[in-house]
């Protein structure tokens, strides 16, 4: 069957949104912009590959957005040296953000890597690139991610937008952020009993 007839199971639908969540939530948690995060219920075309969902991030750096962030704190405006190293940074929040997606689906269905996560690593590789990382970098960058998404008003917040894009298919970075206020504010009681119900769905 070609790709684009092929309509994804239940499981697979929710395996797909936990990985676009593990970006989503940790994006909003590096306070990275970002516009939408969705799901397909059948493969689409993106360049060369059929992927199954999407979190647009902000790919490009902007020193502006830094700059004003930096100007009401009260610092001075930077040098070159100081834009190079953010750039940097950016790069390497993003790069914690393309191994998100694969972690999350590691913590709750220790799945093995099915190759959805192909854009992820070529996205890696080139900011890898960019940032002049090295392979040791990329191993500390991806377990950051693991130690983000195992906080727990985090892992709250994943599971809640995981939930919430299996039912509506797109999500906003407001919304995320919405999912991750939550998963502060919710106690661990209450969370045990909305899990159990998450669980029994993705059995």
């Amino acid at each position: 069957m070609k790709p684009q007839h092929r309509v994804f199971t239940q499981n697979q639908m929710l395996l797909h949104a936990v990985h676009e969540a593990g970006h989503a939530i940790v994006a909003v948690y590096l306070k990275i912009g970002f516009q939408k995060t969705f799901i397909a219920r059948k493969p689409f075309r993106l360049g060369r590959n059929w992927i199954a969902g999407l979190c647009e991030t902000n790919e490009g750096f902007s020193y502006r957005s830094y700059k004003q962030t930096i100007d009401k704190n009260g610092a001075e405006i930077f040098v070159e040296t100081d834009v190079a190293a953010l750039k940097r940074d950016f790069y390497r929040k993003h790069i914690i953000i393309c191994y998100a997606g694969r972690v999350a689906e590691e913590m709750l269905f220790n799945a093995e890597p099915n190759g959805g996560d192909r854009i992820d690593l070529q996205i890696i590789k080139s900011l890898k690139r960019a940032g002049k990382f090295s392979t040791e970098d990329l191993k500390s960058f991806r377990q950051r991610a693991q130690q983000i998404l195992r906080k727990s008003f985090v892992f709250k917040g994943l599971l809640f937008t995981a939930h919430e894009l299996t039912e509506t298919l797109i999500l906003t970075s407001s919304a995320v952020r919405g999912h991750l206020r939550v998963g502060r504010n919710t106690s661990p009681e209450t969370f045990e009993t909305w899990k159990a119900g998450f669980e029994a769905i993705s059995s």
